[in-house]
């Protein structure tokens, strides 16, 4: 029932990715496009050299969808930003950013941002762009756990300076209340995480 978009972001397109799902029986897709993090957007496996980042490449996958009703369609954006070097992250904000200002005002960007939300990064989406998007999770105060282990190692407070780390977003231009958003319980079995994250979900309005 869900067609899946994305592909790895390394050079030969092979690596981790940051795939789109959607119900293709609720949307018709208009386009979708895979892009670097880095100068060269349409050279897959690039990065911004020179400011610290880390080794790895960031991309991100959007995808434009008209709903099978009157709404009009919005851009959805998925991405991974660096985890090393805060200067990388401003210029993977400010692409992001960038690019979504020429693709309408109908907004999802969903990702692991890797940025406490005191960041004054992170203002680059509620603050630069046009029109500026909201974190519907606003209200979310944690949803990284490292597999359980934020609360138990000193060395993850230590980076963080909290044992709360909320570094996963879902910000949108659409209406969303952030009062009925969530990150759900990664509850292990057998001592088995499904993920160093926790799922967070949102419900908006398209």
């Amino acid at each position: 029932d869900y067609v899946v978009v994305g592909c790895g972001r390394e050079a030969d397109f092979k690596g981790e990715s940051v795939p789109i799902a959607f119900r293709q029986d609720m949307f018709e897709m208009i386009f979708c496009e895979n892009f670097a993090l880095s100068p060269t957007p349409e050279i897959m496996g690039t990065r911004f050299e020179g400011v610290g980042q880390s080794d790895n490449a960031r991309m991100a996958t959007a995808v434009k969808l008209k709903p099978n009703c009157e709404a009009e369609p919005f851009l959805f954006l998925n991405t991974h930003a660096d985890h090393h070097a805060v200067e990388a992250r401003k210029l993977e904000f400010s692409l992001l950013v960038e690019y979504m200002s020429k693709k309408g005002d109908r907004f999802i960007l969903t990702g692991d941002l890797n940025t406490l939300p005191d960041a004054p990064v992170l203002k680059i989406f509620s603050e630069n762009s046009h029109p500026a998007l909201k974190d519907t999770t606003s209200l979310i105060d944690a949803t990284f756990h490292a597999f359980g282990k934020v609360g138990e190692s000193e060395c993850w407070k230590e980076r963080y300076g909290t044992d709360k780390v909320k570094i996963d977003y879902i910000f949108t231009t659409l209406p969303s209340d952030p009062e009925t958003s969530f990150a759900v319980e990664d509850i292990p079995v057998d001592g088995i995480y499904i993920s160093d994250h926790r799922p967070v979900v949102a419900y908006i309005e398209i």
